[in-house]
């Protein structure tokens, strides 16, 4: 039976509304009829994904959320798909929804971090993260993932000790890898420790996938030593565009 099909079928059986004792099927018949109509969307929504389809396979899960708005897989399963699409508020609040319905699921909460990392969050919001990061930390112990998700978090409310303490606890249980100089590296820098910095940038590997980004980040801090050298700027302070523009075009022009 196609999903139209069961869907007509559906509304002809349901009794009409505030008349209960009119003929209709029975209330674990209709559960059953939506699970079923449930069930064949979340099927197609894989094919879908099978078939690199992504966006038929958003569709197919909104109707399995729609029919079964309690069915935290889906919501999860929704919101890995519009990551994957770069939508990512509509991916927030899908993987939201799966937290407040099933919060200890499996890589729920890693996928909410990855999102959170590539969207504005509110303060509210990352608070909420560490709170969850903080609970999976007492069940499931010094995971690397979670220390690194605690990190960044920390990192990213400018709460340098905390994010210092936690990545030297992820360094205990999980390799240096140039991922993790590149963080580290971007900690320092923005906690002010400009040597530290370019230190860790170099000890990227210049060949790698993440080369390119250390030379970037490099460049940055030149730019913005010579910023501070020609007083354009304070120790710390945010070098105006005009300024970074003259800067990085004199650099250019020197290194021609």
């Amino acid at each position: 039976m196609s999903a139209l099909l069961l869907v007509v079928v559906l509304l002809a059986a349901a009794p009409p509304a505030g008349d209960s004792d009119a003929p209709g099927v029975s209330a674990a018949v209709f559960e059953a009829m939506i699970a079923r109509l449930a069930d064949e969307a979340r099927a197609e929504a894989e094919a879908a994904v099978e078939r690199g389809a992504l966006l038929a396979a958003v569709s197919a899960l909104d109707e399995v959320v729609r029919w079964r708005p309690e069915d935290a897989g889906a919501w999860h399963r929704l919101g890995q798909i519009l990551t994957q699409l770069g939508h990512l508020d509509r991916a927030w609040q899908a993987l939201r929804a799966a937290q407040r319905l099933e919060p200890e699921r499996e890589r729920l909460l890693a996928d909410l971090l990855a999102v959170a990392g590539q969207r504005p969050t509110t303060p509210s919001e990352l608070r909420e993260l560490a709170a969850a990061l903080g609970e999976a930390r007492e069940r499931l112990g010094h995971q690397p993932w979670i220390l690194r998700g605690q990190a960044r978090l920390a990192a990213r409310q400018r709460q340098w000790g905390e994010a210092e303490s936690a990545y030297r606890e992820l360094l205990a249980v999980a390799p240096l890898d140039d991922e993790l100089r590149l963080e580290l590296g971007d900690l320092a820098r923005d906690a002010g420790r400009v040597d530290e910095a370019t230190r860790r940038y170099r000890e990227i590997d210049a060949t790698g996938p993440l080369g390119a980004m250390a030379r970037e980040r490099l460049w940055q801090l030149e730019v913005d030593a010579e910023a501070r050298r020609f007083g354009w700027t304070g120790s710390g302070a945010v070098i105006s565009a005009p300024a970074r523009a003259a800067l990085e075009a004199g650099q250019v022009l020197l290194a021609a």
